[in-house]
């Protein structure tokens, strides 16, 4: 009989993030309606070159905003637009 483990199994973990991340995502849109959200400063972070030398790359951290409100409006744009509209890509 296989001994009781006090680590949390990986189903657990993955409920626990998911109520995590739904807990966040009520807050951001709460501070989105309010238009109380203060994005984060961009992160900096420095990758090594061939030559030696840093090159700095700058990582957004409003990329969840950013996707949450496209999910929101891409829909309502796309009823709008005709067969034959296209925003970005191809036609």
């Amino acid at each position: 009989m296989p001994m009781p483990s006090a680590a949390p199994t990986r189903v657990h973990r993955v409920w626990t993030a998911g109520i995590l991340l739904q807990r966040w995502l009520g807050e951001l849109a709460l501070a989105l309606r309010e238009e109380s959200y203060q994005p984060d400063p961009i992160r900096r972070v420095f990758i090594p070159k061939a030559n030696g030398k840093l090159r700095s790359l700058g990582i957004s951290t409003v990329r969840v905003c950013m996707t949450a409100t496209m999910l929101v409006l891409e829909p309502i744009f796309e009823a709008d637009l005709g067969p034959k509209s296209a925003m970005y890509g191809s036609c």
